[in-house]
């Protein structure tokens, strides 16, 4: 049996991550609708912020490596999106590309991770100062649930086509990689306790 036959569809795979990101972020159609009625405030802070992101990978050796894979090295590219997807079914499918655009760039999930916080507080406060406070407080409500969204797809699929392309490229099936990651776990464990305490 080849891992192609013995592992679900990719688009059942894919519908489950879609699923799980609905699920979790509680995001609707009604918070693309709030950024689409402030989008002649709001747009124009995406290069501003940006600029900001940049600074934020720069300013660290581990992370500037990443300044021209992170969102293809345009951050700006996936806020504007934001405001350019027609409806929610367009903003998933927006996800998904960028989630493989970050797989092919080879952006660690750490750097989507850690940055997604320093996203929304630069957006709060940008918020904050340019909007009137019912307007800040639509915004600043619907960013969360939309960020939230966008790690997840890309968090997601960066390990879904991580496990599929060990498949193909092994042959091994699901079972079999499971077995191998739990067996590699427990050694891996071992050796991070014993790093852990050579650096008390």
């Amino acid at each position: 049996m080849s891992p192609a036959s013995s592992a679900p569809p990719l688009k059942d795979e894919m519908r489950r991550i879609l699923t799980v990101a609905r699920s979790l972020s509680n995001l609707s159609a009604e918070d693309l609708t709030t950024l689409h009625a402030l989008a002649d405030v709001c747009m124009p802070w995406a290069d501003e912020v940006a600029t900001q992101i940049h600074r934020i990978l720069e300013a660290n050796e581990a992370t500037r490596i990443y300044v021209n894979t992170y969102l293809d090295g345009d951050p700006a590219a996936w806020y504007r999106g934001l405001f350019q997807a027609t409806n929610i079914y367009d903003f998933w499918f927006r996800q998904t590309i960028l989630a493989v655009g970050h797989v092919r760039n080879e952006v660690p999930t750490e750097v989507v991770v850690g940055l997604a916080p320093r996203w929304i507080n630069l957006l709060t406060r940008r918020a904050q100062h340019a909007l009137p406070p019912e307007q800040a407080k639509a915004f600043t409500n619907a960013m969360p649930r939309i960020l939230s969204s966008t790690v997840t797809v890309l968090v997601a699929t960066h390990e879904l086509i991580t496990k599929r392309t060990f498949m193909e490229e092994t042959g091994f099936s699901p079972i079999l990689i499971q077995r191998l990651r739990l067996n590699t776990l427990k050694t891996f464990v071992r050796q991070i306790q014993e790093e852990m305490q050579s650096l008390q």
